[in-house]
């Protein structure tokens, strides 16, 4: 055999030996794969705006009465309890006007006295002259001269006795009035302003003093128009690295027309205890956006 037929030889055995080496192809298997209906939803953004922790709690209180500030016993900071006195107005002239209503008072006291016992002497003369009358001991112009008296003196005393009631009233008045010289807390809490000092002159509804309950205390922010913030929703707060959890408790309807914003309250949890009036980022719910 020629060299050319031995190398043809080996060439097709070699093929022959390989196509009977090759692996069979494999069995097809069905698989199960979950599917999902591809649909739009509504995806929520937040918009951070800026709040302010405040009291919850705010009382301002204003003078009452006309006079000298002759002592201010409290000053930013102090924390003070309800009844405390805080400052003194000059009282004068409402001490001298209910010092006259209670002489006023007495007056009508004692004339009230000697109406009841008029009223009781001429109510008495009409009964004794009735009883005359029957047995014929008077005349008929007598008698109605005794009644005309005793009508004329129960009418004179229920007069007394109106105008006791009204001076009266009008004492009670004379008190309370004299005694806003007298400028007390009405809650305990904080001096949170202080608007006079002594020597002041203090009219009816000058600002005094504020005072604040910093024991309950919650965020105020201004919310422009598009945010969709609704009262009940959760929040979560975001003071000196802290993040609190919350909810929007008061929005108020009606939107300012110079800034298109509403305010938005929100009260925080009692065991949160930052200062007042300190800054806090609030990230409030906007209007979403359609997203696949």
């Amino acid at each position: 055999m020629s060299r050319h037929s031995t190398r043809g030889f080996l060439a097709a055995l070699g093929m022959t030996l390989a196509c009977s080496q090759q692996t069979p192809a494999p069995t097809p298997t069905r698989v199960d794969a979950p599917m999902a209906i591809v649909a739009t939803s509504e995806l929520p953004i937040t918009r951070s705006v800026a709040g302010t922790v405040r009291a919850a709690t705010v009382s301002p209180l204003a003078a009452k009465v006309m006079g000298n500030v002759v002592a201010v016993h409290v000053r930013e900071g102090d924390r003070v309890r309800a009844g405390q006195l805080l400052l003194e107005i000059d009282g004068r002239e409402a001490r001298a006007a209910r010092d006259a209503v209670e002489r006023a008072v007495d007056g009508a006291s004692a004339a009230v006295a000697a109406s009841e016992a008029n009223a009781l002497l001429a109510t008495t003369n009409q009964q004794r002259f009735s009883a005359l009358r029957v047995r014929g001991s008077v005349s008929p112009a007598e008698f109605d001269e005794a009644r005309a008296k005793a009508t004329v003196a129960t009418a004179e005393l229920e007069r007394a006795r109106r105008a006791l009631e009204q001076l009266v009233a009008q004492r009670a008045e004379a008190g309370v009035f004299a005694d806003y010289a007298n400028v007390r807390a009405p809650i305990d809490g904080v001096v949170t302003a202080r608007f006079v000092d002594p020597g002041a002159q203090a009219a009816p509804g000058m600002p005094l003093l504020t005072v604040e309950d910093d024991r309950t205390l919650r965020v105020e922010t201004s919310a422009p128009e598009d945010l969709a913030v609704r009262e009940g929703d959760a929040v979560a707060i975001e003071a000196s690295g802290e993040r609190i959890a919350a909810r929007v408790t008061r929005v108020v309807s009606a939107v300012d027309a110079a800034s298109r914003s509403a305010i938005v309250q929100i009260d925080l949890p009692a065991e949160w205890r930052p200062s007042p009036w300190r800054f806090a980022p609030v990230p409030l719910p906007a209007r979403g956006e359609r997203v696949l």
